[in-house]
């Protein structure tokens, strides 16, 4: 609501989007409302939760270029399975604009999710007994997502220190208590 938004900006609050509709980022309505409201409330910070909810990694990876000026906007990485939008997101935004999160207790649970044609899915124990095949090894989402955070700092070869950065020192700035 548009008091969060007062609030936050009059405080200096942080809010965490989540955003629903099924184009995340590449919607044009949450592409709008993201630039409007941080440019009406520059004092709010916004963290864009699951990298812009960028499950299908399209979503991102197509649009963060769009509002990567936005100076308080920031990106959580917690739930995302697969690297490619996270290696954008770090690549385009900067280092210090991201965080891992945990998401508990979605975290908590067994599966993977991944992008499938324009869209994402999610696998889990059901759906692997259903597909017939019980000998497919799966983990918990939040192994899973940090492997994907693994391989994107890999392939952008971040030092230790940035890695510290992304799973601790971004999230202690961002917050005032660091």
């Amino acid at each position: 609501p548009e008091v969060a938004w007062e609030i936050a900006n009059e405080r200096g609050f942080v809010i965490t989007l989540h955003m629903v509709k099924e184009l995340s980022l590449a919607d044009p309505q949450n592409l709008a409302y993201i630039k409007e409201k941080t440019a009406q409330y520059p004092n709010a910070k916004l963290i864009l939760a699951h990298c812009a909810r960028a499950f299908a990694a399209w979503t991102g990876i197509e649009t963060v270029d769009k509002i990567k000026h936005l100076d308080n906007v920031y990106y959580d990485f917690s739930a995302i399975c697969e690297s490619p939008v996270m290696f954008q997101i770090l690549r385009k935004v900067g280092k210090d604009k991201c965080m891992w999160g945990s998401d508990f207790p979605v975290c908590r649970l067994s599966g993977k999710a991944i992008a499938m044609a324009d869209s994402f899915y999610w696998i889990n124990a059901r759906v692997l007994e259903l597909l017939g095949n019980p000998n497919i090894r799966y983990w918990q989402y939040s192994t899973e997502n940090l492997m994907a955070v693994r391989q994107a700092c890999l392939m952008l070869d971040l030092s230790q220190d940035r890695i510290e950065d992304l799973f601790w020192n971004n999230a202690m700035t961002l917050f005032g208590l660091a």
